[in-house]
C-alpha cells in the first residue's frame, strides 16, 4: 500500500444489545495489523473470531490513553476487501465507507443481506460540514456509475446517507430499488443539467431527507416547489454555486422558507446581489447556523436581517464585512457561539464592537486572498479576547497582511482552555 498521513487507532465495542463497533482509523497494511506490537485491546479483537456489526472506515484516531503504534487506513481495494472478508459478514449491521470499487459493493451486497445503516459519512457526523471534501467519491461518474449499476440497497436497511450522489443517480430514485425513497437522510446532488424539474420531482421522494447540499443546480420556481413539498423535515440545507434561471428569485426563496419549516442549517454561497434573499430568510425561526459567501448584500439588509434573527448560534460571512456588520452581529446576536470572518474590509473601531459579547466560543478571521482586506492590529485582537468570557478558539489567517503584522507578536493570555493560533503566509 502507498504512504500516506498515519494516525493511530481507537476503537469502541461495548454498546447496548451487545452490538460491536470496530472503528479504523488510518490503518495500516492489513496483515500487520495482528502484528504483536499493536496495542493489546486491537490484538485481542483482530484474534476475535466473531462477525463485527459495525464497520466505520472514517473515525480519526486515537484516545489520549492509548499509545499504539501509528497505522495507516487501508485505502487500497485488496487490503479492504481482506479485512471485509474476515470481519464484515451477514452480521454486519452498519457500514460507513469512503472507497468503494465493484468488488467491494458486491461482496456487500452478496454477503451482507442484513445492513441496516448504509452511509459514505462518519458514523457520528450529523451535518455537511466537509461538504467539499465528501463529495469526490459518487460525483465522479465511472464510480458514481458502478454503484448504481452494482449496489442493491438491502431491504433491511433504514438509514441511507449518500451524500455523494451523482446527477443520473437521482433519476434512478423511482426505478426498481423502492428502499431509496424511504431510506435517505442525506443527498449531495452535483449537476449543471438544465432538467432541474425532473430531478426536484425524483428528490421530493426522499421523504425523509434531513440533509442536502445542491451543487452548481438550476434553480427554478416550479423545481423548487416540486422538491420541497415533501421534504418537510429537512434539516439542513447547501445551495452551492446554486442559479436562478427564472425571473423569480424572490419567490424562490420564499418557498423554500415556507416549506422548510424545521431548517436549522442555510448555505449559500454564489454570485450577485441577495438583499432578497435576507428578506427572506427571517421567516426560518429555528435557524441556528447561516453562511453567506462570494455574495454581495447591503449593510442595510444586513442588519435588518440580524435584528429579526436573535437566536443565530453560528455565523460565517465571506467577503462582505464592514464595520456596521460586525456592529450589527455584535448588538443583534447575543447567542451568537461561532464567528467567521473571511476578507471584509472591517477596521479595529468593527472588531472592537465584538468586545465583551457574552456567548462567543470560537473566533476565526482570514483575509483571504482579496485585494483589499480588514485593517486591525493585533493589540485590538488581544483587548477583544480578553472581554470574552467564554472564548475558547481564536485563528487568524493572514495571507496578505503579512507585512502589517511583520514583528507584531499577540501578548500572552491567562485564560484555560483558550486556544490562539495566528497564522503568516
Amino acid at each position: 500500500m502507498g504512504q500516506s498521513r498515519s494516525r493511530n487507532i481507537d476503537m469502541t465495542y461495548a454498546l447496548p444489545n451487545n452490538v460491536m463497533v470496530i472503528i479504523f482509523s488510518h490503518l495500516s497494511l492489513y496483515d500487520k495489523l495482528i502484528a504483536p506490537r499493536v496495542c493489546t485491546r486491537w490484538y485481542t479483537l483482530m484474534k476475535e473470531k466473531r462477525p463485527w456489526q459495525c464497520i466505520d472506515f472514517w473515525d480519526k484516531g486515537p484516545s489520549k490513553n492509548h499509545q499504539s503504534e501509528p497505522w495507516l487506513f487501508p485505502a487500497k481495494e485488496d487490503a479492504i476487501l481482506n479485512l471485509l472478508r474476515t470481519h464484515a459478514g451477514s452480521a454486519l449491521l452498519q457500514i460507513h465507507l469512503r472507497f468503494i470499487s465493484a468488488k467491494i459493493l458486491t461482496f456487500l451486497n452478496e454477503n451482507c443481506p442484513y445492513l441496516r445503516v448504509f452511509s459514505f459519512l462518519p458514523r457520528n457526523s450529523n451535518t455537511l460540514d466537509d461538504f467539499y471534501s465528501y463529495k469526490s467519491l459518487l460525483c465522479d461518474e465511472r464510480v458514481s456509475k458502478t454503484f448504481s449499476d452494482i449496489f442493491i440497497i438491502p431491504p433491511t436497511v433504514v438509514e441511507c446517507r449518500l451524500n455523494f450522489l451523482a446527477n443520473y443517480n437521482v433519476k434512478k430514485l423511482s426505478g426498481n430499488n423502492n428502499c431509496y425513497e424511504s431510506t435517505i437522510k442525506s443527498l449531495l446532488y452535483v449537476s449543471e443539467e438544465q432538467q432541474a424539474e425532473e430531478t426536484a420531482r425524483s428528490m421530493s421522494k426522499c421523504t425523509q431527507l434531513k440533509y442536502l447540499a445542491l451543487h452548481s443546480y438550476k434553480l427554478t420556481l416550479r423545481g423548487v416547489q416540486l422538491l420541497t413539498d415533501s421534504i418537510a423535515d429537512l434539516r439542513e440545507l447547501c445551495l452551492i454555486d446554486a442559479k436562478v434561471i427564472d425571473d423569480n428569485e424572490k419567490e424562490i426563496f420564499k418557498t423554500f422558507v415556507n416549506n422548510l419549516r424545521k431548517l436549522q442549517i442555510f448555505k449559500f454561497s454564489g454570485y450577485g446581489n441577495v438583499d432578497f434573499v435576507l428578506d427572506e430568510v427571517v421567516g426560518w425561526t429555528s435557524l441556528r447556523e447561516l453562511w453567506l459567501g462570494r455574495l454581495d448584500f447591503t449593510d442595510d439588509a444586513f442588519l435588518e436581517m440580524t435584528s429579526k434573527m436573535p437566536q443565530l448560534e453560528i455565523l460565517g460571512i465571506d467577503i462582505i464585512i464592514s464595520d456596521s456588520i460586525l456592529s450589527a452581529i455584535s448588538g443583534h446576536l447575543p447567542k451568537l457561539k461561532e464567528l467567521s470572518l473571511l476578507g471584509g474590509e472591517y477596521s479595529d473601531n468593527g472588531l472592537n464592537s465584538l468586545r465583551g459579547h457574552q456567548s462567543l466560543q470560537s473566533l476565526y478571521i482570514s483575509d483571504y486572498e482579496i485585494e483589499k482586506g480588514p485593517e486591525f492590529s493585533l493589540q485590538t485582537v488581544h483587548r477583544v479576547i480578553k472581554s470574552l468570557p467564554k472564548i475558547e478558539n481564536v485563528t487568524i489567517s493572514c495571507q496578505r497582511l503579512k507585512r502589517r503584522y511583520s514583528g507584531e507578536i499577540l501578548p500572552e493570555i491567562n485564560k484555560p482552555n483558550l486556544k490562539v493560533q495566528v497564522d503568516y503566509f
